[in-house]
């Protein structure tokens, strides 16, 4: 399901892009129970980082973490997992030329095995920079977010992917630096 932005809306004036309709189609969906995966970009930060405006931009993550609330929440009622992922991010070079980072990119994954209560924790965490330098030093690629997709699915990786499932190093859990 593809949904399109208004051809017209300018996304430093709309941030939110067509964010509410994808996150009602998607949340239906999942409570709907018809797959097995469902696979989301929520491209709003990087729409609006092509703009520059860097209030637009903080409007655009906002709405992203709205997005992602109501997907883990309706996951989770569900009892499934939602993994996410990034392969670039436009928006924190906006005062650099614009293009793809070359920092690393979080995987995070939330089940109801591993859901930390309070979210917020996670973030002390990233501002205190134990998550970011654990990043840094990551063996890990976006090569390994597919096979370790299917290996959540219990669909074999073909011999054409040289990436490695990351659920055993996920599943074992490792304490909250404070």
């Amino acid at each position: 399901m593809i949904i399109q932005s208004e051809k017209t809306a300018d996304p430093q004036e709309h941030p939110e892009l067509k964010l509410y309709d994808l996150i009602e189609k998607v949340t239906a969906e999942i409570a709907g129970g018809n797959y097995d995966f469902i696979s989301v970009n929520l491209a709003n930060a990087d729409i609006v980082a092509a703009t520059k405006d860097i209030l637009a931009c903080q409007q655009a993550i906002s709405y992203i973490d709205e997005a992602l609330a109501e997907i883990v929440g309706q996951t989770l009622k569900k009892a499934g997992c939602v993994v996410i992922c990034s392969d670039h991010g436009n928006v924190e070079n906006i005062n650099e030329s614009f293009g793809p980072t070359l920092n690393p990119v979080p995987f995070v994954m939330i089940n109801l095995d591993n859901k930390s209560e309070p979210a917020h924790d996670v973030f002390q965490t990233v501002d205190r920079g134990s998550l970011i330098s654990e990043m840094m030093r990551s063996e890990y690629t976006i090569a390994d977010v597919a096979p370790t997709i299917l290996e959540l699915l219990g669909l074999p990786k073909p011999a054409e992917m040289s990436g490695k499932s990351l659920l055993s190093v996920l599943s074992t859990p490792k304490p909250v630096v404070r």
